[in-house]
């Protein structure tokens, strides 16, 4: 979510907001009328598209990692991606970790579901689908496997701001409406899976550039 105070109520953040409060309801999603607009094409801080390549190879290296449970495949994918991961500080220190703890390896395993909004933003996914179920997480890694991630980089092109913009208000909206549904102790609606739209909220709120290092980016709602 945006910072509310900082984000003026412009007429293409509106038309968005109400954009997807009408799928929305359409779907069976709770919403609130008055939870703020998102920033618009005029404020969010969108990274390059190299940027975005850099950051979805890393975020696919530390779920492999945490998945595999492997040092020393780590060690040989860190060397491999050396010049197309850019990996954060926290990643780093986990790719490094050879005793990661059970608890950081499942943490860093919904890296996958971060990824997926930024391969799609990528373009090398044709559509996000509802936030109800895991990614398949070869589909991801086969993105990048072939060299290493080197064509996937070079090619990097990025969506239109505008769809993302349209992605990143609607899981704000949906994480709001899991959120909510928490708090009344209720599962959350129409088969939205919480920590799959936590994580892809994760992903869209950098993609607009919501905080600019990802250990900072939060999924305010």
């Amino acid at each position: 979510m945006a910072n509310a105070e900082a984000v003026s109520r412009s007429s293409e953040a509106e038309d968005r907001k109400r954009r997807s409060i009408k799928r929305l309801k359409g779907e069976g999603v709770s919403t609130l009328e008055w939870l703020p607009v998102i920033e618009d094409s005029t404020q969010a801080r969108p990274p390059s598209a190299d940027a975005a390549a850099r950051r979805f190879c890393a975020l696919v290296l530390v779920a492999i990692k945490s998945v595999s449970g492997d040092q020393a495949l780590a060690t040989r994918l860190r060397a491999a991606f050396a010049d197309r991961a850019d990996l954060s500080p926290s990643e780093i220190e986990f790719m490094e970790d050879a005793a990661a703890s059970d608890l950081d390896r499942v943490q860093f395993s919904w890296a996958f579901e971060a990824a997926l909004p930024i391969a799609w933003a990528l373009g090398r996914i044709q559509a996000l689908d509802r936030p109800e179920r895991l990614v398949d997480p070869a589909s991801l890694i086969d993105l990048i496997e072939p060299d290493d991630g080197k064509a996937f980089v070079s090619r990097a092109r990025m969506r239109p701001l505008a769809e993302i913009l349209d992605a990143a208000d609607l899981i704000y909206r949906y994480h709001w409406a899991v959120r909510d549904a928490g708090l009344k102790n209720r599962p959350a609606p129409a088969r939205l899976d919480g920590e799959v739209v936590m994580e892809r909220h994760r992903g869209l709120n950098w993609l607009i550039g919501y905080d600019a290092e990802w250990d900072e980016v939060t999924t305010d709602t």
